[in-house]
């Protein structure tokens, strides 16, 4: 069946289609005049009895302004027509018999047919024979619902396909088993819907169809008392065709092309794919940019649009992105010439605030762990919701995060459940564990408890939020209203701002996150669908998954565009990033159901046609405009390397053998580079935006720790980062002990073993059972029910070091030494130049010979390394730490060995290293000479300290020291430029200074 009258109407390609379609449709009649509406501007044109039916939204909002701006220009009022998408476009020409089911009711009526489905189907479905492990059938039933949309487009079933796989050779009809369940899946789908006299949205679409698809069908199923008129719509599924066959008013096909290529498309506007898999797109090489990466990219799409020989508004350009990977590169070059800039393809739903909100809030309550915890903390959105519930109280909120992470990284928590009233601990008992006589320690301890009580405070705020979803599993509609509250709890008090894009688009997912939730009370009974809480919220995200967030219009805003919208833009300027072949033409491999053979036999979007679809979306873009670009790079984020797009070789052999020979031998040269402007791009996109910030002291140093000594000689700028300003990385990721809390709970225990008369022992079997319980009351008080499976291993590899040193106590304490102070905090003043500094610590360990009254200095070490003090303090005979040399300045403040001659004390490691033949008492061999060098070393440092010297950095940079990396500039390009710029010398100079 054909429509009676179908006219073609070639918009040709001297501008943009959308332009000519505005005159063409006021032209061919489609505007009637009405004397009878007459104002007093004069007549009315009127198109109120027209259907026009564009590809895409932008182009539906667009053509409305031309059509509008040309009734202006005819100065007569307007009634506009209809206009919609070929999505929408169905439900125009009918009315269902039954009530459409919503996108939630038919995700579940998919997952309810999986559900029946005999466990031998669904292995034959899915190749596993682990079935048991499928029972969560949302994937499973995304993966056929979308099979099914994508099939009954053209009017296929799971049914028709698997009897056209029957017909097949070769490796497809190996697939008819695996069809024939699918039909079935069908089957009861559509069965489950029925029960519940519901109707799927293709299923009803194609019904209506088939009258104009089938011979044997006489009647009409599909009416419209109005003219349609199909716009640029060259990519039309058979579903469109079967309805379009059916109309009797009148039906025009605006083709964007010259009517030169009428050849190239069918009776209803569609490309004729053979007609434009050879055809060629001619693109000057001046039209083409080989770069690297995106940055490169970006950088270059920026340059182009500020260097144009024309002058043109912001709102005349748009740039083209045919990946959203691209787009944060491009929102930062665009921001950096400071142009306003909208990305029209919005964001998904799934990543606004909201909805990570919610989905933050469903995996602490599924998880109820602490990291779920963690993150649901840090959502911007949940902390400023805790914020206006603290108020002024517990201290403020301020330092909740830095308290999580402090907490964190002592107590390695695994365990954060809803139901505990105290999860963090009991701050009176937490408040109450101090060393009596120690001042800093009581302090601690109640900085401590303040924060244990500030989190447990955080902790019963979330609860309250998440404790009314605690139910057992009920009707899917019950869980409406308490994953709602959460959503009103944190944002229904905020105000908003429709005219800020944030907010805006805040207000937007709220809106399409409330509708979605809302859906659950649309779900039939006759499915008896109950379900968690966290299984009701999965449901509704699932159904609005393909939903996105778009900003509000942006007056004068350059625009990003993807790939689809572009042939019917019609901006001046266009500049195309991400022209590569993993983008554009995208090409499908490896569908589990669909292989692109398969697709080719049944005549659906196989590769071949999405090449001639985006062939002839490059013609339009290239022919409508003189100014564009089109950007390919050589790699993506990371690093991996592209291709380029096949659409810029389908001229000559020769051009394309040029083209592949540029994108594959470049070099960095100029010569190499396909196209690079002029040299000033080069010079622009190379140049560094950042500094290495000079320090600047504003109070003196007057005194420093010991062990700050290494860091200074390590690197002195870092130096200045880590001690002056102290700057340092925080994170609370840790799933294990770190270096330094290992070290500290080995540190805790052995200052117990000092304060104990355990310490007198000469029996290493007594000394290992006092040092293995006390491992095990202090872990127990600082991993308080932690469980976590490294934290245990990490404890016994402790037991271990500390069995082997147990040993090693006992046959000191047999030689005589005595242990005579313990984590003792010293300070000591030395004078520099005639004025005090003064040098501070703690020693570990100090031992007195009992006979001899000889002292020895010993500090653990924990490390795995278990570098000894040779080789810790010194390289290549150079200082590189001072630690144990200023001990022995240090331990004269000792009170016990007051007096004592220290003309021959030891210094040395007691070693707890990881490998335990290596755990030793092991002593520094230094020299009087050496040691007096030491000295040396250590006044030239505090003389430049106080002489303010703290730079540059260190190049290369100290190993551990990545934390500093970016402010350093560690690895940059032009580093020492970089460096000399600010310090006025490179960094492999000497300080003028």
């Amino acid at each position: 069946m054909k429509p009676p009258t179908i006219q073609r109407i070639f918009l040709g390609l001297h501008q943009p289609p959308l332009l000519t379609a505005a005159e063409r449709l006021f032209e061919s009649g489609f505007a009637k005049l009405n004397s009878s509406q007459s104002t007093s501007a004069g007549a009315t044109l009127d198109m109120s009895n027209v259907l026009i039916v564009v590809p895409t939204t932008r182009a539906r909002h667009r053509l409305m302004q031309l059509l509008a701006v040309q009734a202006q220009e005819r100065d007569a009022a307007f009634s506009p027509p209809e206009i919609t998408t070929l999505g929408s476009f169905p439900e125009y020409l009918y009315t269902p018999e039954k009530l459409l089911a919503t996108d939630l009711a038919q995700q579940i009526a998919w997952s309810r047919a999986l559900e029946q489905t005999p466990d031998e189907e669904i292995e034959c479905l899915t190749g596993r024979a682990d079935v048991e492990d499928l029972k969560d059938w949302q994937p499973l039933a995304r993966l056929l619902s979308r099979l099914h949309t994508r099939l009954a487009s053209d009017v296929w079933s799971f049914r028709s396909v698997a009897r056209e796989v029957a017909e097949l050779d070769g490796f497809l009809k190996n697939e008819l088993e695996r069809w024939e369940v699918l039909r079935e899946v069908q089957n009861r789908y559509y069965q489950i819907l029925g029960k519940a006299d519901l109707w799927d949205r293709q299923a009803a679409r194609n019904y209506i169809a088939a009258a104009g698809l089938k011979d044997d069908i006489k009647e009409v199923r599909c009416r419209t008392d109005k003219d349609v008129v199909l716009v640029a719509t060259a990519d039309i599924n058979r579903s469109i065709e079967g309805m379009l066959a059916q109309l009797t008013s009148q039906v025009t096909v605006m083709i964007a092309a010259d009517k030169s290529h009428a050849d190239r498309f069918d009776e209803y506007g569609n490309l004729i794919t053979t007609q434009w898999l050879e055809a060629s797109v001619a693109v000057p090489d001046d039209k083409i940019l080989f770069v690297d990466g995106p940055a490169d990219q970006a950088a270059c799409a920026a340059h182009f649009i500020t260097h144009l020989d024309s002058d043109y508004s912001t709102d005349e350009v748009t740039i083209g992105v045919p990946t959203e990977e691209l787009i944060p590169q491009l929102q930062r070059s665009i921001n950096s010439i400071e142009l306003t800039h909208r990305n029209l393809a919005g964001k998904p739903l799934g990543e606004t605030a909201p909805v990570r909100l919610m989905l933050a809030c469903r995996e602490y309550f599924k998880q109820q762990d602490y990291n779920a915890f963690a993150i649901l903390l840090r959502h911007p959105d949940m902390y400023r919701w805790l914020t206006e519930q603290l108020g002024d109280d517990e201290n403020s909120v301020d330092g909740y995060l830095d308290a999580l992470d402090d907490y964190q990284n002592r107590k390695l928590p695994d365990w954060i459940r809803i139901g505990d009233e105290s999860p963090f601990g009991d701050p009176a008992k937490i408040a109450k564990r101090f060393t009596e006589g120690d001042a800093g320690s009581k302090k601690r301890a109640g900085i401590e408890a303040d924060n244990v009580r500030l989190l447990n405070t955080v902790h019963r705020l979330i609860a309250s939020l998440l404790r009314p979803l605690d139910k057992p599993p009920q009707k899917i509609s019950k869980w409406t209203e308490p994953w709602s509250d959460i959503l009103i709890a944190i944002y229904g008090e905020r105000e908003l701002d429709r005219n800020i894009a944030l907010d805006q688009q805040t207000l937007l997912a709220c809106q399409a996150m409330h509708t979605a939730l809302a859906n659950h009370r649309h779900v039939p009974a006759e499915f008896g669908t109950t379900c968690s809480a966290v299984e009701a919220l999965e449901w509704a995200l699932e159904a609005a998954s393909d939903q996105r967030v778009v900003d509000p219009p942006i007056i004068d805003a350059i625009e990003f565009a993807g790939w689809l919208d572009l042939p019917l833009d019609d901006a001046p300027v266009m500049a195309i990033v991400g022209m590569n072949d993993e983008y554009v033409p995208t090409s499908e491999f490896g569908h589990q159901f669909l292989p692109n053979k398969l697709c080719e036999q049944l005549g659906i979007l196989d590769n071949n046609r999405r090449f001639a679809r985006d062939v002839y979306a490059l013609t339009l873009i290239t022919s409508v405009r003189d100014d564009y670009l089109l950007i390919s790079g050589r790699n993506n984020a990371s690093k991996d390397p592209l291709k380029p797009s096949r659409l810029l070789f389908t001229q000559d052999q020769q051009t394309s053998a040029q083209r592949a020979y540029s994108f594959f031998s470049f070099e960095g040269k100029d010569e190499n580079n396909f196209w690079l402007f002029e040299k000033s791009l080069a010079e622009k996109t190379t140049t560094q935006q950042f500094s290495v910030p000079r320090p600047h002291i504003v109070k003196p140093i007057d005194s420093m720790r010991v062990t700050q000594f290494k860091d200074y000689l390590k690197c002195p700028y870092r130096f200045y980062l880590q001690h002056v300003l102290r700057l340092d990385e925080t994170a609370d990721d840790w799933s294990e002990m770190s270096g330094g809390t290992f070290g500290d709970l080995a540190h805790d225990v052995l200052q117990s073993f000092y304060e104990a008369d355990i310490k007198e022992s000469k029996d290493d079997e007594e000394i290992f059972d006092w040092l293995s319980k006390q491992l095990d009351h202090e872990s127990g008080i600082r991993f308080p029910g932690s469980r976590l499976p490294a934290l245990r291993i990490q404890l016994e590899q402790l037991r271990g070091r500390l069995e082997k040193f147990s040993t090693l106590q006992a046959a000191q304490r047999q030689e005589g030494w005595q242990i005579v102070s313990c984590e003792e905090l010293l300070y000591h003043e030395l004078m520099v130049d005639n004025e005090p500094f003064t040098i501070r610590g703690k020693i570990d360990r100090v031992d007195r010979h009992e006979v001899t009254g000889q002292v020895a200095v010993w500090d653990y070490k924990t490390s795995d390394s278990g570098n000894d003090p040779q080789k810790a303090h010194l390289k290549n005979k150079q200082w590189i730490d001072l630690q144990l040399p200023l001990y022995r300045h240090l331990v004269r403040e000792v009170d016990i060995i007051k007096g004592a001659n220290l003309d021959d004390i030891s210094l040395g490691y007691i070693l707890l290293s990881k490998n335990l033949n290596d755990i030793k008492f092991a002593k520094a061999r230094w020299d009087s000479s050496m040691l007096d060098y030491a000295d040396k070393e250590a006044f030239r440092v505090i003389r430049d300290i106080r002489a303010g010297v703290f730079g540059p950095p260190t190049d290369p940079p100290p190993i551990f020291s990545e934390k500093y990396a970016a402010i350093c500039q560690d690895n940059v390009f032009e580093r020492d430029s970089i460096v000399a710029a600010e310090f006025g010398f490179a960094a492999e100079e000497a300080p003028p200074w």
